[in-house]
Formats: C-alpha cells, structure tokens, sequence
C-alpha cells in the first residue's frame, strides 16, 4: 500500500505476519514497488485451502489493524529532555491507512477514528 504525503512519498510495506510494519521515507513509487517484490514470499503449493482461504480473508480485515493499534495506542520508550512522541508508530501508519483508503484528508480521519473508538466503547 502506498500512501503521498506532501513533498515526498511514504511507503508502507507489510510482512505476511501482519506484525512486521515498516516505514520507509523518501522513495519513489517505482523503488517502493521493487522493494516490496524483493520482500514477497515464494509462492508454494497450498495444501490446507480452508486455513488458506481463512488466512486470506483475515488479511483484509482493516479492523485487526485498528484493534492492534488501540491496544499500543502511547509510545512506550524512555522519557528524555526535549519533544517526546505520544503516539506509537502503529497508530500513525493506521491514520495513513485509513486516509489513503478511504481518500480522506488528516482531520476526516482523526474524526473516522474518533467515532470508531466511542462504538467500541459504547458497545462494551
């Protein structure tokens, strides 16, 4: 998944294990591509289609990115002197996610967000 943002390119590259997200800056569109061809699996025989088909489904559940980034909303490193960040990199690469989906602008998502988490509140 590819996401613009003003002035250069942010590109969003994701392992199989949906635990493994990075950030690379500064890319062009063909680089990010070719990088994200390099990182793809070799294909295999699949022998176990119901836990393939499962898995694949899974993969495109945008809500497991949201619960995975609810639950390390803060970032957790050391306090130092100086600006300190607040919200850890899962919760920034869910806001790109989310704006780059839906073609929304910064503020639209952070309202999208904002009333997903007060149903999820509501809803417990």
């Amino acid at each position: 998944m590819l996401v613009r943002k003003t002035g250069f390119q942010w590109a969003l590259l994701h392992s199989s294990d949906k635990k493994n997200w990075k950030l690379l800056t500064k890319f062009t569109i063909k680089q990010a591509f070719n990088l994200r061809k390099k990182n793809m699996p070799t294909k295999m025989k699949v022998s176990n289609c119901h836990g393939y088909n499962r898995f694949l489904q899974e993969r495109g559940n945008i809500f497991h990115f949201i619960n995975e980034a609810i639950e390390n909303w803060y970032e957790n490193s050391p306090k130092m002197r100086g600006g300190n960040y607040i919200y850890s990199n899962k919760v920034v690469i869910l806001v790109h996610i989310v704006a780059s989906l839906f073609r929304i602008g910064l503020r639209q998502t952070v309202g999208f967000i904002k009333g997903y988490l007060q149903q999820v509140v509501s809803s417990h």
